[in-house]
C-alpha cells in the first residue's frame, strides 16, 4: 500500500469512527468538545502539555544513556515537543517516533537511536497499562469496554499487552543495554507523573466541557480512554478514542454522550499542548533553506563557467 493510500486509509477510519458515534449519541456531543478551546483552558493545556513533554524528554535521556546514546537535555526537548506534534497530525501516532529516532541516528547509528525511541514508548506503555490494570480491578465493569467479547477476553488482552512490555525489557537486556535499578526507577516515575499530566487533562477537559463526573469515576475512564487512544488506528486515536470513551463513560453509568463531549475536548486540548513543537520545525526549516539557497548559488556559477 502506498503512503497516500495508507494516509486515505488511516483518515477514512478515523472519519467512519466520528461518524458511528455521532449517530450513536448525537452530532451535539462532538461538536460541544470545542467549549474547551477557551483561554483559561488553553493556557492549561499548554503548561500540562509542557510538563508531559519535560517529563517523557527525561525518560527518552535516562534510556539512551543506557543504551550508549545520549543527548543533551535541550536537544531531548526540542525533539520531544517536534515528536509529539507530528504524532497528533499525522496518521498512526507513532511518524515523530519514527523521525525522532532518524534525527538522533546522525549523532549515534540507526540501531542506537531505534533502540532508544523504542524503549522510551514501550516503557510509558509499561506504566499506563499497569496504572489501567489497577484501575480495572478496582472497577471490573469497565473490562468490557477495553476490548470487545466480556471481561475475560479483555483482561486477558491487556495482560498479554503487559507481558509484551516485560519482553521488551528483555530484550534490551539482551542487545546490551545496560539497565539498572535506579535507572528504572526513573522511569517508572517520569512515566506515572506523565500519566498522571494526561489525566489531568482529561480532567480539565471534562470540566471546560461541564461534564459532572467524580474522581472515582474518572481516574478509571480516563485511563481506558488514554489506552484506546493508543492504539495506532486513525489519526492521533481520533474516533476510536470517542467510542472507547463512550463506552467507558457508560459501563460506570454515566452518559455515552458525556464521554464523547470529554474526549473530544481531550483531543483538541492535546494538539493546543503540543503546539510549542513548532518551533523546532519552524528552526529545522530556517536552517536547511539557507543552506538549498547556497547550493543553488554554487550550481548556478558552475553552471555559467
Amino acid at each position: 500500500m502506498t503512503p497516500r493510500r495508507w494516509l486515505a486509509v488511516r483518515l477514512a477510519v478515523s472519519v467512519a469512527a466520528l461518524g458511528v458515534v455521532a449517530a450513536v449519541v448525537g452530532a451535539g456531543a462532538v461538536g460541544a468538545g470545542a467549549a474547551v478551546l477557551r483561554p483559561l483552558p488553553v493556557l492549561a493545556a499548554l503548561g500540562l502539555g509542557g510538563a508531559f513533554v519535560a517529563l517523557s524528554a527525561a525518560r527518552w535521556r535516562v534510556v539512551a544513556r543506557a543504551g550508549g546514546a545520549p543527548l543533551p537535555g535541550r536537544q531531548a526537548l526540542g525533539e520531544y515537543y517536534r515528536s509529539e506534534l507530528l504524532n497528533q497530525v499525522l496518521p498512526g501516532g507513532v511518524l515523530g517516533d519514527v523521525d525522532r529516532a532518524r534525527r538522533h541516528a546522525t549523532a549515534v547509528g540507526l540501531l542506537r537511536s531505534g533502540r532508544s525511541v523504542l524503549l522510551d514508548r514501550g516503557s510509558g506503555q509499561v506504566v499506563l497499562w499497569s496504572a489501567t490494570l489497577v484501575a480495572l480491578a478496582t472497577r471490573p465493569e469497565l473490562l468490557g469496554s477495553v476490548l470487545p467479547g466480556g471481561p475475560v477476553p479483555a483482561m486477558l488482552g491487556l495482560l498479554v499487552l503487559a507481558l509484551a512490555s516485560v519482553a521488551l525489557w528483555w530484550w534490551a537486556r539482551r542487545r546490551a543495554v545496560v539497565v539498572r535499578r535506579r535507572d528504572v526507577a526513573a522511569v517508572v516515575v517520569l512515566s506515572a507523573t506523565g500519566t498522571a499530566c494526561l489525566l489531568t487533562l482529561f480532567a480539565l477537559a471534562a470540566w471546560a466541557t461541564g461534564t459532572a463526573v467524580g474522581v472515582a469515576e474518572l481516574v478509571p475512564v480516563g485511563l481506558v480512554t488514554l489506552v484506546v487512544a493508543s492504539i495506532p488506528v486513525g489519526l492521533a486515536g481520533w474516533g476510536t478514542r470517542e467510542a472507547g470513551a463512550s463506552l467507558a463513560f457508560v459501563a460506570v453509568g454515566l452518559p455515552g454522550a458525556a464521554g464523547v463531549t470529554t474526549s473530544v475536548g481531550f483531543g483538541l486540548l492535546a494538539l493546543v499542548a503540543v503546539l510549542p513543537g513548532l518551533l523546532p520545525l519552524v528552526r529545522a526549516h530556517q536552517r536547511v533553506a539557507p543552506q538549498v539557497e547556497v547550493e543553488a548559488d554554487v550550481r548556478t556559477e558552475a553552471d555559467r563557467s
